[in-house]
């Protein structure tokens, strides 16, 4: 016989193990609750789930940017001994290639045109007015940069490797070379010219204020029409940090002869305020031609060379040395060697020969590429400076 205590202690026991069975889960549930809406209590499980996704990430970016360095080294190596630079990733690469340059690892040839001073030129060519021609010539250097390569480049130029960039097809590369502007025209509405930039014509509403930019650089940098409408040229990149003016391509006219290598390339742009510019190019003109004059009797004697480029794509730079050899190619073309400094990018640069530029009418010359001879490197242009 069950006593009346005995079932209710027993009822009691069923109870309480209940109650202490219920809070157990809510105490499960609370957890649970709190571990979803409260992040940094499961912190170590999250912190190393996103530790392995940006190791991946990385490691992604690692053989992307590697991938990318790679091709443009194949590009390169596959234009002879032309120098243009490319670049098959982010900008960022022309930092990376400048910093791991074959040819001059250290740049000591080269002077940043920001910090370029009088003392900067051989002693026994510091006057004013030779001063005065470098900075102005500086003040006229475009870095170029084109994104098409025209199906019509060749692949040999009398036997030897041209930049046929076919093995850019289908891949995102961009070529960089140098220029230098040599004339600009403004229109304005008493023209009734419009602007035949691309923007104008997708919108369909065309502005007539805009400004004619002509640029000369190597053919092998701006091959064609068809290149010229994919080229952009930046006046004023002077350093990572500077306030620079972007012209659009719109057409050239190139040398017959593909080894003569020479492209006058227009360019368009809205920035119709350039006054400063059209000042470097008469003073450039005047000066250098005062300088032609005094020196033509002694030409042989001054081998004064100067060329302002944009190495690697980067920032504008001066390399001063001096010419070695003058060979006489065919009609009035010439083709000097010299010691002044060139890297990839330089390509189309202006090369400043002193008693022999500055004669009006007649094109300077231009950088073209790099050969070693007789087991030294001798940089070479290619223009009508006699």
């Amino acid at each position: 016989m069950t006593r009346k205590g005995d079932t209710f202690n027993s009822r009691a026991f069923c109870c309480k193990r209940q109650f202490v069975k219920t809070m157990e889960n809510l105490a499960k549930k609370i957890d649970s609750a709190q571990s979803k809406d409260f992040p940094a209590l499961r912190h170590s499980t999250v912190s190393k789930n996103f530790s392995d996704r940006d190791e991946q990430i990385n490691e992604r970016k690692l053989v992307c940017e590697s991938d990318s360095l790679k091709l443009a080294h194949a590009i390169r190596l596959s234009q002879g001994t032309f120098e243009t630079e490319i670049c098959c990733g982010p900008e960022s690469d022309l930092h990376k290639e400048y910093d791991n340059c074959k040819k001059d690892p250290s740049h000591k040839g080269f002077k940043p045109f920001n910090s370029f001073s009088f003392y900067d030129i051989p002693e026994r060519y510091r006057l004013p007015i030779i001063y005065d021609v470098i900075r102005d010539l500086a003040q006229l250097t475009v870095r170029i940069m084109c994104t098409f390569s025209s199906s019509e480049r060749p692949e040999k130029m009398k036997g030897e490797a041209y930049p046929s960039y076919k093995e850019s097809e289908g891949k995102q590369c961009v070529r960089y070379g140098t220029g230098r502007i040599f004339n600009i025209i403004n229109f304005t509405e008493k023209d009734d010219k419009p602007c035949p930039c691309s923007l104008c014509k997708a919108s369909g509403q065309s502005t007539f204020a805009w400004c004619l930019v002509e640029v000369i650089t190597a053919r092998h940098v701006v091959f064609n029409d068809h290149e010229a409408r994919a080229t952009k040229c930046r006046w004023g990149y002077d350093s990572d940090d500077c306030c620079d003016i972007t012209f659009e391509g719109l057409s050239s006219k190139v040398s017959d002869r593909i080894e003569d290598d020479w492209c006058k390339l227009k360019c368009v742009t809205h920035v119709t305020a350039l006054g400063k510019l059209r000042t470097f190019i008469e003073s450039f003109n005047t000066k250098s031609r005062e300088l032609y004059l005094q020196c033509r009797s002694i030409k042989q004697i001054h081998k004064l060379t100067v060329i302002v480029s944009h190495p690697h794509g980067c920032p504008k730079q001066i390399s001063i040395g001096y010419w070695r050899q003058r060979h006489h190619v065919g009609g009035v073309d010439t083709k000097y060697t010299y010691s002044s400094s060139t890297c990839n990018g330089s390509s189309g640069a202006a090369v400043y020969i002193l008693g022999r530029d500055g004669k009006l009418g007649l094109f300077h010359q231009i950088h073209s590429g790099c050969k070693t001879e007789n087991g030294k490197l001798n940089n070479h242009s290619c223009g009508v400076v006699g």
